[in-house]
């Protein structure tokens, strides 16, 4: 009998080719310097107040954008960065009324100014406690204005966000918030019950106008920007 020696199984090649590829870098950063005072007031055992200002520089550097690809082209973008000051004053009072009501009552005044843009405006707020015993009820109504812009590109694993000040053509991000919550805690201290709602009125939000996947969004924002 002749032995026939089977031949060997051939393993397929894996042939691996890079055709191209992109590495792509960006970054942003917003940088504050700020000062603040707080001045408390005892008026009375049923009354106080509270008093402050505040100053912020801040810094933007809006994009730095780098492209590179193994052909060795490479491209690269920067925005200008700009400043910006902000500064305001605010006042608040707070008075024991009477039959477990308490009364705060205040707002705040704020200013804006980065290159031609200036901006102000004052931003109220007033807050209605009742605590009886082992409950608590607030009633609340509060104005704000924000002068940053977050601009957020989402893709990918990590959503980018770039911050930029209001321009003459961004205007600041308004807001009003009106919200109500009761509280309350057993006896016991094992169990507390919380409940509450709010509703929101904003304007000015700002984002993005064109396609959320185009890679140079992030470019030339001040146009590029609702």
């Amino acid at each position: 009998m002749e032995f026939i020696q089977p031949n060997p199984v051939l393993k397929p090649e894996k042939v691996y080719t890079k055709t191209v590829e992109n590495i792509i870098n960006t970054s942003s950063d917003i940088q504050d310097v700020s000062g603040n005072l707080l001045v408390e007031w005892l008026i009375s055992p049923k009354a106080k107040a509270k008093f402050g200002a505040e100053l912020i520089r801040r810094r933007y550097q809006p994009l730095s954008f780098q492209l590179n690809t193994l052909s060795d082209s490479s491209l690269q973008l920067a925005e200008p960065s700009s400043s910006a000051v902000e500064g305001g004053y605010s006042g608040d009072i707070s008075l024991d009324l009477l039959s477990n009501w308490k009364l705060n009552a205040g707002g705040r005044y704020s200013g804006f100014h980065s290159g031609t843009s200036r901006y102000g405006g004052f931003e109220p707020r007033v807050s209605l406690d009742r605590r009886v015993s082992d409950s608590h009820l607030q009633l609340s109504a509060a104005r704000m204005i924000q002068y940053n812009h977050a601009l957020i590109n989402s893709g990918g694993l990590v959503d980018k966000t770039m911050w930029v000040p209001s321009t003459d053509l961004i205007l600041p991000q308004t807001s009003w918030q009106y919200s109500a919550g009761w509280w309350q805690a057993k006896p016991s201290g094992k169990f507390s019950y919380h409940l509450g709602a709010y509703f929101k009125q904003m304007e000015n939000l700002s984002m993005y106008q064109h396609y959320i996947g185009d890679p140079y969004m992030y470019y030339n924002w001040k146009s590029n920007t609702l």
